[in-house]
């Protein structure tokens, strides 16, 4: 049986703590300073934002090391997002160099920038997408895909933007979080070389050159074998009607072409000038 069938099995029948536990049983002892990362190869730190594909390189990224990388895998955010109950990011920055070292962990999905200048050797980068199709797909996503969390505060959180999306129509909802979206890609284009940045639009639109840039970014050779198991685990070659309630709802590049106004789009394009240009024509 594996890890993931084990946990949704346990999700049924253990209590709430001890699945915690379980789930998070490898970030516990690393935060608490219980258990050391016996790798020496150098650490992996990948960058990315909520649907920019982040679940999908979650999980690739868990084979990948499996096969070639031998890290010891760390969900920080993730960690922190179900056992704390203040903002994880300002947190995870607060506490970087105690918490990723730049030898022997994976530390994956990152969904905002953390300053990790203090990692020499560690092996950085990230996956991004163009962020009109980011706000687009956060709005079916927040409206009706998204679980609520267990967490007592985040779960009121989550229902407050659910609230606050439901009573938005998508060009509201996108002016609204345009800012905010601006401030995490800006980051990202301060702090981050281009090259080491990965684009959701490669990865629909040639899946086999994104590939090549992934295994040179972690140093390792991707067999035939492995560029096909990824690419089906991508879905690239899918034919996908729309689903608003899946957490996968259409996934096509440029769908905010179809879904806001040319209003809104012309001002989404001024407010990420600086990032599309960086993503796209650099």
């Amino acid at each position: 049986m594996s890890e993931r069938t084990t946990l949704n099995f346990l999700a049924t029948y253990a209590p709430s703590r001890a699945l915690q536990f379980l789930r998070y049983h490898r970030e516990h002892l690393h935060v608490t300073g219980r258990s050391k990362l016996r790798s020496r190869s150098p650490s992996v730190v990948f960058f990315t934002t909520h649907k920019s594909a982040s679940t999908l390189m979650d999980k690739l990224l868990v084979d990948v090391n499996r096969r070639y990388l031998n890290l010891k895998p760390l969900d920080l955010a993730a960690y922190f997002w179900d056992t704390r109950s203040d903002p994880i990011y300002p947190y995870l920055r607060d506490h970087a160099t105690s918490l990723i070292a730049d030898r022997g962990g994976l530390y994956a999905p990152l969904r905002q920038y953390i300053d990790v200048e203090h990692l020499d050797r560690a092996k950085v980068f990230a996956m991004l997408r163009d962020p009109r199709d980011k706000i687009v797909s956060g709005y079916f996503s927040v409206r009706f895909s998204h679980r609520s969390p267990n967490n007592g505060l985040r779960r009121k959180n989550f229902q407050s933007s659910r609230r606050n999306a439901d009573e938005l129509t998508i060009d509201e909802y996108a002016l609204q979080q345009a800012p905010i979206v601006k401030e995490v890609y800006c980051a990202y284009r301060k702090n981050l070389d281009r090259d080491v940045v990965l684009t959701y639009e490669q990865m629909w639109h040639d899946f086999d050159s994104w590939a090549r840039c992934l295994a040179s970014r972690l140093d390792v050779s991707f067999t035939q074998d492995d560029v096909a198991r990824y690419r089906k685990m991508a879905g690239v070659d899918e034919q996908r009607s729309e689903n608003q309630h899946s957490h996968r709802r259409r996934g096509m590049p440029g769908d905010y072409l179809n879904k806001l106004s040319p209003a809104v789009i012309e001002q989404l394009n001024e407010v990420f000038a600086d990032e599309l240009n960086w993503l796209y024509q650099a």
